[in-house]
Protein backbone atom coordinates (compact mmCIF):
# COMPACT_ATOMS: atom_id res chain seq x y z
CA UNK A 1 0.00 0.00 0.00
CA UNK A 2 1.26 3.45 -0.89
CA UNK A 3 0.07 6.46 1.25
CA UNK A 4 -0.21 10.32 0.66
CA UNK A 5 0.69 11.51 3.71
CA UNK A 6 -1.57 14.35 5.24
CA UNK A 7 0.44 16.19 8.33
CA UNK A 8 -1.88 17.52 10.75
CA UNK A 9 0.05 19.96 13.11
CA UNK A 10 -2.28 20.91 15.88
CA UNK A 11 -0.48 23.98 17.68
CA UNK A 12 -0.85 25.73 21.17
CA UNK A 13 -4.33 27.91 21.39
CA UNK A 14 -4.77 31.22 19.98
CA UNK A 15 -7.81 33.93 20.72
CA UNK A 16 -9.75 31.70 18.67
CA UNK A 17 -9.30 28.29 19.15
CA UNK A 18 -6.18 25.55 18.18
CA UNK A 19 -4.82 26.57 14.56
CA UNK A 20 -3.94 23.77 12.77
CA UNK A 21 -1.46 23.47 9.98
CA UNK A 22 -1.73 20.75 7.21
CA UNK A 23 1.04 19.85 5.05
CA UNK A 24 1.14 17.48 2.43
CA UNK A 25 2.63 16.65 -1.36
CA UNK A 26 -0.45 18.48 -3.28
CA UNK A 27 -0.31 21.68 -1.28
CA UNK A 28 -0.39 23.24 2.45
CA UNK A 29 -3.66 24.35 4.17
CA UNK A 30 -4.67 26.14 7.53
CA UNK A 31 -7.44 25.65 9.74
CA UNK A 32 -9.10 25.74 13.30
CA UNK A 33 -9.65 23.28 16.06
CA UNK A 34 -12.42 25.27 18.20
CA UNK A 35 -12.59 21.94 20.84
CA UNK A 36 -12.36 23.79 24.40
CA UNK A 37 -11.12 20.57 26.34
CA UNK A 38 -11.29 22.19 29.74
CA UNK A 39 -15.18 22.47 29.04
CA UNK A 40 -17.91 20.39 30.77
CA UNK A 41 -19.47 18.83 27.84
CA UNK A 42 -16.27 17.74 26.25
CA UNK A 43 -14.72 16.99 29.70
CA UNK A 44 -18.44 14.51 30.30
CA UNK A 45 -18.03 12.85 26.90
CA UNK A 46 -14.65 12.24 27.70
CA UNK A 47 -15.78 10.85 31.34
CA UNK A 48 -18.75 8.46 29.42
CA UNK A 49 -16.26 6.93 26.63
CA UNK A 50 -14.00 6.19 29.72
CA UNK A 51 -16.92 4.35 31.31
CA UNK A 52 -18.60 2.74 28.74
CA UNK A 53 -21.60 4.72 28.89
CA UNK A 54 -20.97 6.01 25.21
CA UNK A 55 -22.23 4.15 22.61
CA UNK A 56 -23.60 3.51 19.41
CA UNK A 57 -25.19 6.63 17.73
CA UNK A 58 -23.72 8.86 20.89
CA UNK A 59 -20.18 7.34 20.15
CA UNK A 60 -20.27 7.93 16.47
CA UNK A 61 -21.67 11.92 16.97
CA UNK A 62 -18.84 12.46 19.22
CA UNK A 63 -16.30 10.83 16.41
CA UNK A 64 -18.17 13.27 14.28
CA UNK A 65 -17.54 16.13 16.16
CA UNK A 66 -13.87 15.15 16.48
CA UNK A 67 -13.47 14.52 12.70
CA UNK A 68 -15.06 18.48 11.78
CA UNK A 69 -12.94 20.08 14.59
CA UNK A 70 -9.66 18.72 13.33
CA UNK A 71 -10.26 18.89 9.17
CA UNK A 72 -12.46 21.33 7.84
CA UNK A 73 -12.44 24.48 5.47
CA UNK A 74 -9.11 24.25 3.31
CA UNK A 75 -8.00 21.09 5.47
CA UNK A 76 -11.07 19.34 4.15
CA UNK A 77 -10.92 20.60 1.13
CA UNK A 78 -6.96 19.12 0.88
CA UNK A 79 -8.08 16.05 2.32
CA UNK A 80 -10.50 15.29 0.11
CA UNK A 81 -7.87 16.16 -2.85
CA UNK A 82 -5.55 13.55 -1.86
CA UNK A 83 -8.19 11.57 -1.30
CA UNK A 84 -9.02 11.69 -5.03
CA UNK A 85 -5.37 11.56 -6.01
CA UNK A 86 -5.28 7.68 -4.33
CA UNK A 87 -8.31 6.67 -5.58
CA UNK A 88 -7.11 7.88 -9.29
CA UNK A 89 -3.59 6.05 -8.32
CA UNK A 90 -5.64 2.81 -7.55
CA UNK A 91 -7.60 3.22 -10.38
CA UNK A 92 -4.16 3.12 -12.35
CA UNK A 93 -2.82 -0.01 -10.73
CA UNK A 94 -1.31 1.29 -7.30
CA UNK A 95 -3.39 0.82 -4.26
CA UNK A 96 -3.07 3.84 -2.95
CA UNK A 97 -4.41 6.02 0.66
CA UNK A 98 -4.35 8.67 2.57
CA UNK A 99 -2.53 8.67 6.03
CA UNK A 100 -3.29 11.21 8.58
CA UNK A 101 -0.28 12.14 11.03
CA UNK A 102 -1.37 13.69 14.05
CA UNK A 103 0.99 16.22 15.49
CA UNK A 104 -0.82 17.50 18.95
CA UNK A 105 1.51 20.47 20.53
CA UNK A 106 -1.08 21.17 22.98
CA UNK A 107 -0.72 18.54 26.48
CA UNK A 108 -4.58 19.36 26.54
CA UNK A 109 -5.43 17.65 23.57
CA UNK A 110 -3.08 14.87 23.54
CA UNK A 111 -5.91 12.95 25.88
CA UNK A 112 -8.49 13.06 23.70
CA UNK A 113 -9.56 9.66 21.57
CA UNK A 114 -8.94 11.06 17.64
CA UNK A 115 -9.01 7.36 16.43
CA UNK A 116 -12.89 7.96 17.04
CA UNK A 117 -12.87 10.82 14.38
CA UNK A 118 -14.87 10.47 11.35
CA UNK A 119 -16.48 12.87 9.05
CA UNK A 120 -20.12 11.93 9.16
CA UNK A 121 -22.29 10.32 11.63
CA UNK A 122 -23.31 7.93 8.74
CA UNK A 123 -20.47 6.82 7.68
CA UNK A 124 -17.58 4.68 8.92
CA UNK A 125 -14.66 5.68 11.25
CA UNK A 126 -11.44 6.78 9.38
CA UNK A 127 -9.51 4.43 11.44
CA UNK A 128 -10.94 1.63 10.43
CA UNK A 129 -10.34 1.65 6.60
CA UNK A 130 -6.68 0.66 4.78
CA UNK A 131 -7.16 3.65 2.73
CA UNK A 132 -7.07 6.06 5.66
CA UNK A 133 -4.64 5.05 8.09
CA UNK A 134 -4.21 7.44 11.64
CA UNK A 135 -0.92 7.76 13.05
CA UNK A 136 -0.02 9.56 15.84
CA UNK A 137 3.76 11.37 15.27
CA UNK A 138 5.77 12.50 18.47
CA UNK A 139 7.99 15.45 18.01
CA UNK A 140 10.84 14.59 19.85
CA UNK A 141 14.74 16.00 19.80
CA UNK A 142 15.69 12.34 19.39
CA UNK A 143 16.76 11.39 15.77
CA UNK A 144 14.24 8.94 13.91
CA UNK A 145 15.62 5.59 13.71
CA UNK A 146 14.76 4.17 9.51
CA UNK A 147 11.73 1.42 10.90
CA UNK A 148 12.38 -0.67 7.95
CA UNK A 149 14.86 -3.37 8.48
CA UNK A 150 15.76 -6.80 6.86
CA UNK A 151 14.86 -10.51 7.38
CA UNK A 152 14.92 -12.31 9.64
CA UNK A 153 13.33 -10.41 12.19
CA UNK A 154 13.03 -11.35 15.63
CA UNK A 155 10.13 -10.97 18.00
CA UNK A 156 10.22 -11.46 21.83
CA UNK A 157 6.67 -11.83 23.64
CA UNK A 158 6.96 -10.85 27.31
CA UNK A 159 4.26 -12.44 29.45
CA UNK A 160 4.43 -11.45 33.13
CA UNK A 161 2.68 -13.82 35.26
CA UNK A 162 -0.33 -13.20 37.81
CA UNK A 163 -1.69 -10.81 35.17
CA UNK A 164 -5.33 -12.79 35.33
CA UNK A 165 -5.79 -12.35 31.40
CA UNK A 166 -6.49 -15.34 28.72
CA UNK A 167 -2.47 -15.42 27.67
CA UNK A 168 -2.62 -18.86 26.32
CA UNK A 169 -5.41 -17.62 23.13
CA UNK A 170 -3.52 -14.38 22.50
CA UNK A 171 -0.60 -16.53 22.38
CA UNK A 172 -1.94 -19.23 20.27
CA UNK A 173 -3.31 -16.27 17.89
CA UNK A 174 0.35 -14.84 17.54
CA UNK A 175 2.03 -18.50 17.33
CA UNK A 176 -0.14 -19.09 14.17
CA UNK A 177 -0.44 -15.46 12.41
CA UNK A 178 3.74 -15.57 12.35
CA UNK A 179 3.92 -19.15 11.56
CA UNK A 180 3.27 -17.98 7.76
CA UNK A 181 6.68 -16.60 7.69
CA UNK A 182 8.82 -19.60 8.22
CA UNK A 183 11.72 -18.49 8.97
CA UNK A 184 11.67 -14.82 8.06
CA UNK A 185 10.01 -14.48 11.34
CA UNK A 186 11.11 -15.93 14.71
CA UNK A 187 8.76 -15.89 17.64
CA UNK A 188 10.82 -16.35 21.64
CA UNK A 189 8.48 -16.21 24.47
CA UNK A 190 9.70 -14.86 27.77
CA UNK A 191 7.12 -16.01 31.06
CA UNK A 192 6.78 -16.98 34.36
CA UNK A 193 8.63 -14.82 36.56
CA UNK A 194 9.00 -11.67 33.98
CA UNK A 195 11.64 -9.69 36.25
CA UNK A 196 13.56 -6.45 34.83
CA UNK A 197 16.80 -8.21 34.95
CA UNK A 198 15.19 -11.00 32.42
CA UNK A 199 14.05 -8.71 29.91
CA UNK A 200 17.62 -7.08 29.99
CA UNK A 201 19.39 -10.47 29.82
CA UNK A 202 16.94 -11.49 26.56
CA UNK A 203 17.79 -8.48 25.07
CA UNK A 204 21.21 -8.30 25.31
CA UNK A 205 20.91 -11.86 23.93
CA UNK A 206 19.80 -11.38 20.51
CA UNK A 207 18.76 -8.55 18.57
CA UNK A 208 15.04 -8.39 18.57
CA UNK A 209 12.68 -6.46 16.36
CA UNK A 210 9.16 -6.73 17.96
CA UNK A 211 8.35 -7.04 21.39
CA UNK A 212 4.72 -7.74 22.53
CA UNK A 213 4.12 -7.36 26.09
CA UNK A 214 0.84 -8.96 27.53
CA UNK A 215 -0.25 -7.32 31.15
CA UNK A 216 -1.53 -4.87 33.21
CA UNK A 217 -0.96 -1.06 32.97
CA UNK A 218 -1.68 1.35 36.29
CA UNK A 219 -1.92 4.89 37.09
CA UNK A 220 -1.33 6.06 40.49
CA UNK A 221 0.22 9.26 42.33
CA UNK A 222 0.54 10.14 38.99
CA UNK A 223 2.81 7.93 37.89
CA UNK A 224 2.67 5.48 35.12
CA UNK A 225 3.27 2.33 35.41
CA UNK A 226 3.30 -1.57 33.89
CA UNK A 227 2.67 -4.52 36.09
CA UNK A 228 5.99 -7.23 35.60
CA UNK A 229 7.29 -9.55 38.25
CA UNK A 230 9.89 -9.22 40.60
CA UNK A 231 12.05 -12.30 42.00
CA UNK A 232 9.28 -14.03 43.94
CA UNK A 233 6.92 -13.66 41.15
CA UNK A 234 4.91 -11.55 42.45
CA UNK A 235 3.66 -8.62 40.98
CA UNK A 236 5.64 -5.36 40.79
CA UNK A 237 5.20 -2.53 38.81
CA UNK A 238 8.06 -1.06 36.82
CA UNK A 239 7.57 2.28 36.26
CA UNK A 240 7.33 4.04 32.45
CA UNK A 241 10.64 5.74 32.41
CA UNK A 242 12.34 2.42 33.52
CA UNK A 243 10.16 0.40 31.15
CA UNK A 244 11.46 2.00 28.29
CA UNK A 245 15.01 2.14 29.20
CA UNK A 246 14.77 -1.54 28.21
CA UNK A 247 15.16 -0.01 24.71
CA UNK A 248 18.21 2.31 25.50
CA UNK A 249 21.07 1.44 22.91
CA UNK A 250 18.92 -1.09 21.45
CA UNK A 251 18.86 0.26 17.46
CA UNK A 252 17.59 -3.37 16.38
CA UNK A 253 14.05 -2.67 18.23
CA UNK A 254 11.36 -1.24 15.33
CA UNK A 255 7.99 -1.84 16.95
CA UNK A 256 6.79 -2.33 20.60
CA UNK A 257 3.47 -3.11 21.33
CA UNK A 258 1.72 -2.44 24.91
CA UNK A 259 -1.32 -5.01 25.14
CA UNK A 260 -1.69 -3.55 28.68
CA UNK A 261 -5.33 -3.52 29.87
CA UNK A 262 -7.40 -4.76 32.59
CA UNK A 263 -6.89 -1.64 35.23
CA UNK A 264 -9.60 1.29 35.31
CA UNK A 265 -10.55 2.46 32.09
CA UNK A 266 -9.69 6.54 32.91
CA UNK A 267 -6.33 5.16 34.44
CA UNK A 268 -5.22 2.54 32.39
CA UNK A 269 -5.78 5.34 29.40
CA UNK A 270 -3.33 7.44 31.22
CA UNK A 271 -1.06 4.92 31.62
CA UNK A 272 -0.28 3.81 28.39
CA UNK A 273 -0.07 7.56 27.02
CA UNK A 274 3.04 7.90 29.19
CA UNK A 275 4.71 4.81 28.56
CA UNK A 276 4.05 4.92 25.12
CA UNK A 277 5.89 8.14 24.39
CA UNK A 278 8.45 7.36 26.74
CA UNK A 279 9.42 4.12 24.65
CA UNK A 280 9.60 6.66 21.25
CA UNK A 281 12.30 8.79 23.39
CA UNK A 282 14.41 5.78 23.21
CA UNK A 283 14.17 6.07 19.66
CA UNK A 284 11.77 3.31 18.85
CA UNK A 285 9.93 4.32 15.40
CA UNK A 286 6.60 2.69 16.06
CA UNK A 287 4.59 1.90 19.35
CA UNK A 288 1.15 0.72 19.49
CA UNK A 289 -0.40 1.32 22.90
CA UNK A 290 -4.07 0.72 24.07
CA UNK A 291 -6.02 4.05 25.50
CA UNK A 292 -8.51 1.81 26.98
CA UNK A 293 -9.21 -1.29 28.61
CA UNK A 294 -9.77 -4.54 26.08
CA UNK A 295 -11.53 -7.75 26.80
CA UNK A 296 -9.91 -10.72 26.18
CA UNK A 297 -11.93 -11.80 23.15
CA UNK A 298 -11.26 -8.22 21.95
CA UNK A 299 -7.56 -8.54 22.43
CA UNK A 300 -7.47 -11.54 20.29
CA UNK A 301 -8.97 -10.78 17.14
CA UNK A 302 -6.77 -7.83 17.29
CA UNK A 303 -3.52 -9.30 17.69
CA UNK A 304 -4.86 -12.56 15.01
CA UNK A 305 -6.10 -9.42 12.80
CA UNK A 306 -2.63 -7.32 13.19
CA UNK A 307 -0.09 -9.66 12.80
CA UNK A 308 -1.69 -11.62 9.98
CA UNK A 309 -1.68 -8.88 8.07
CA UNK A 310 1.63 -8.06 8.98
CA UNK A 311 3.38 -11.04 7.94
CA UNK A 312 0.95 -12.44 5.64
CA UNK A 313 -0.40 -11.56 1.95
CA UNK A 314 -0.26 -8.46 -0.22
CA UNK A 315 0.56 -5.59 2.84
CA UNK A 316 2.70 -8.11 4.62
CA UNK A 317 5.28 -5.64 6.70
CA UNK A 318 2.88 -2.45 6.48
CA UNK A 319 2.43 -1.46 10.27
CA UNK A 320 -0.03 0.94 9.68
CA UNK A 321 -2.01 -1.12 6.97
CA UNK A 322 -2.04 -3.99 9.76
CA UNK A 323 -3.26 -1.84 12.87
CA UNK A 324 -6.31 -0.61 10.29
CA UNK A 325 -6.96 -3.75 9.56
CA UNK A 326 -7.36 -5.07 12.97
CA UNK A 327 -9.45 -1.87 14.20
CA UNK A 328 -11.96 -2.68 10.86
CA UNK A 329 -12.11 -6.34 12.52
CA UNK A 330 -13.17 -4.92 16.24
CA UNK A 331 -15.91 -1.87 14.35
CA UNK A 332 -17.30 -4.69 12.21
CA UNK A 333 -18.06 -7.33 15.43
CA UNK A 334 -18.51 -4.22 17.45
CA UNK A 335 -19.61 -1.67 15.98
CA UNK A 336 -21.28 0.17 19.02
CA UNK A 337 -18.27 -0.01 20.84
CA UNK A 338 -14.82 1.89 21.42
CA UNK A 339 -13.23 -1.05 21.02
CA UNK A 340 -11.94 -0.28 17.36
CA UNK A 341 -10.22 3.14 18.62
CA UNK A 342 -8.38 1.37 21.23
CA UNK A 343 -5.52 1.29 19.82
CA UNK A 344 -3.24 4.25 18.74
CA UNK A 345 0.13 3.93 16.72
CA UNK A 346 2.62 6.16 17.78
CA UNK A 347 4.92 6.91 14.79
CA UNK A 348 8.25 8.93 14.04
CA UNK A 349 9.35 7.50 11.04
CA UNK A 350 8.77 8.61 6.99
CA UNK A 351 7.34 4.67 5.94
CA UNK A 352 5.41 2.40 7.45
CA UNK A 353 6.91 -0.81 6.66
CA UNK A 354 8.66 -2.82 8.81
CA UNK A 355 10.31 -4.73 5.81
CA UNK A 356 10.22 -5.06 1.79
CA UNK A 357 8.36 -7.46 -0.21
CA UNK A 358 10.21 -10.09 -3.01
CA UNK A 359 9.01 -7.56 -5.04
CA UNK A 360 9.88 -4.44 -3.83
CA UNK A 361 13.51 -5.84 -2.67
CA UNK A 362 13.59 -6.90 -6.43
CA UNK A 363 12.59 -3.71 -8.04
CA UNK A 364 14.68 -1.79 -6.01
CA UNK A 365 17.71 -3.91 -6.77
CA UNK A 366 17.14 -3.39 -10.28
CA UNK A 367 17.12 0.18 -10.31
CA UNK A 368 20.65 0.57 -8.29
CA UNK A 369 21.69 -1.69 -10.71
CA UNK A 370 20.36 0.21 -13.97
CA UNK A 371 21.63 3.47 -12.08
CA UNK A 372 25.34 1.93 -11.55
CA UNK A 373 25.50 0.63 -15.01
CA UNK A 374 24.17 2.62 -18.04
CA UNK A 375 21.96 0.07 -20.64
CA UNK A 376 22.79 0.59 -24.32
CA UNK A 377 20.30 -1.08 -26.52
CA UNK A 378 22.86 -1.74 -29.12
CA UNK A 379 21.22 -0.37 -32.42
CA UNK A 380 24.48 2.16 -33.47
CA UNK A 381 26.58 1.55 -36.81
CA UNK A 382 30.09 3.10 -37.84
CA UNK A 383 29.91 5.22 -40.62
CA UNK A 384 33.59 5.55 -43.07
CA UNK A 385 32.11 9.09 -43.32
CA UNK A 386 33.47 10.06 -39.96
CA UNK A 387 29.69 9.94 -38.21
CA UNK A 388 28.13 7.56 -35.56
CA UNK A 389 24.59 6.79 -36.57
CA UNK A 390 21.79 5.79 -33.95
CA UNK A 391 19.78 3.51 -35.17
CA UNK A 392 15.89 3.51 -35.26
CA UNK A 393 14.54 2.64 -32.02
CA UNK A 394 18.26 2.88 -30.15
CA UNK A 395 17.27 3.63 -26.09
CA UNK A 396 20.93 4.46 -24.20
CA UNK A 397 20.00 5.08 -20.75
CA UNK A 398 22.09 8.22 -19.54
CA UNK A 399 22.06 10.59 -16.89
CA UNK A 400 19.91 14.30 -16.91
CA UNK A 401 21.78 17.27 -16.81
CA UNK A 402 24.00 19.49 -19.07
CA UNK A 403 27.67 18.48 -20.08
CA UNK A 404 30.16 21.34 -21.12
CA UNK A 405 31.46 21.42 -24.67
CA UNK A 406 28.44 22.07 -26.73
CA UNK A 407 27.16 18.63 -25.73
CA UNK A 408 23.68 18.86 -23.85
CA UNK A 409 21.58 16.26 -22.18
CA UNK A 410 18.15 17.02 -20.74
CA UNK A 411 15.47 14.88 -19.16
CA UNK A 412 14.37 11.06 -19.99
CA UNK A 413 14.44 10.67 -24.06
CA UNK A 414 16.16 13.86 -25.48
CA UNK A 415 19.60 13.78 -27.64
CA UNK A 416 23.07 14.25 -27.16
CA UNK A 417 24.97 16.27 -30.57
CA UNK A 418 28.23 13.43 -30.04
CA UNK A 419 29.37 15.42 -33.52
CA UNK A 420 27.51 15.96 -36.81
CA UNK A 421 25.41 13.66 -37.38
CA UNK A 422 24.93 11.95 -34.70
CA UNK A 423 22.11 11.42 -32.13
CA UNK A 424 21.67 9.81 -29.05
CA UNK A 425 18.04 9.08 -27.04
CA UNK A 426 19.01 9.55 -23.51
CA UNK A 427 16.60 8.20 -20.42
CA UNK A 428 17.46 9.01 -16.48
CA UNK A 429 20.62 7.86 -14.94
CA UNK A 430 23.77 9.41 -13.59
CA UNK A 431 25.18 12.70 -15.30
CA UNK A 432 28.75 11.13 -14.65
CA UNK A 433 27.40 8.07 -16.68
CA UNK A 434 26.62 10.11 -19.69
CA UNK A 435 29.77 11.97 -20.10
CA UNK A 436 31.73 8.72 -19.83
CA UNK A 437 29.42 7.45 -22.52
CA UNK A 438 29.86 10.81 -24.63
CA UNK A 439 33.50 10.57 -24.46
CA UNK A 440 33.62 6.94 -25.82
CA UNK A 441 31.51 7.88 -28.64
CA UNK A 442 33.52 10.80 -29.78
CA UNK A 443 36.28 8.80 -29.47
CA UNK A 444 34.65 6.17 -31.74
CA UNK A 445 33.70 8.58 -33.90
CA UNK A 446 37.36 10.52 -34.22
CA UNK A 447 38.88 6.22 -34.86
CA UNK A 448 36.37 6.02 -37.78
CA UNK A 449 37.77 9.68 -38.82
CA UNK A 450 41.36 8.57 -38.94
CA UNK A 451 40.25 5.43 -40.51
CA UNK A 452 38.27 7.14 -43.59
CA UNK A 453 41.25 9.63 -43.94
CA UNK A 454 39.07 13.01 -43.22
CA UNK A 455 41.50 13.75 -40.36
CA UNK A 456 45.13 13.94 -41.74
CA UNK A 457 47.91 13.26 -39.65
CA UNK A 458 51.28 11.55 -39.98
CA UNK A 459 51.77 7.66 -39.03
CA UNK A 460 53.82 8.63 -35.85
CA UNK A 461 51.24 11.00 -34.56
CA UNK A 462 48.57 8.67 -35.81
CA UNK A 463 49.46 6.34 -34.00
CA UNK A 464 50.41 7.97 -30.70
CA UNK A 465 46.56 9.48 -31.24
CA UNK A 466 44.92 5.98 -31.66
CA UNK A 467 46.79 4.83 -29.08
CA UNK A 468 45.62 8.05 -26.56
CA UNK A 469 41.68 6.99 -27.81
CA UNK A 470 41.90 3.63 -27.20
CA UNK A 471 43.19 3.54 -23.71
Amino acid sequence: MKFLDLDLKIELRGSNGYPVAADSGLGQARGLCSLDPAGPELAKMIEAISGEELIGRGLAEFGQQLGDALINGEVRELFNSLVGAAQAQTKAGTRTGVRLQLRIVPDELNVLPWELARLSANEDPLCVSSQNAITRYLEMKVPERDLTTVKPLRMLGVIPQGSGLNVEKEKDALDKAVAGLGESLQLTWLEGAVTTDRVRDALGEADYHIIHFIGHGSFKNDIASLQMNDEQGDEYPVRSETFAGFFRNRESVRLVLLNACRGAARSSAQALAGVAPQVAKRGVPAVLAMQWDFNDRMAQQFGKAFYRSLCIGPESGEVDTAVARGRGILYDEYPDSRGFATPVLFFRSDTGRLWKDAEAEAEEKRQAEAKATPQVVHNVTNTQSGGVTIGSGANINIGSGDITGGNKITAGGDIINAGAGSTVNVGQADPLAAANLLTELIKWEAQMKIKAGTIQLSADDKKDLIEQIVK
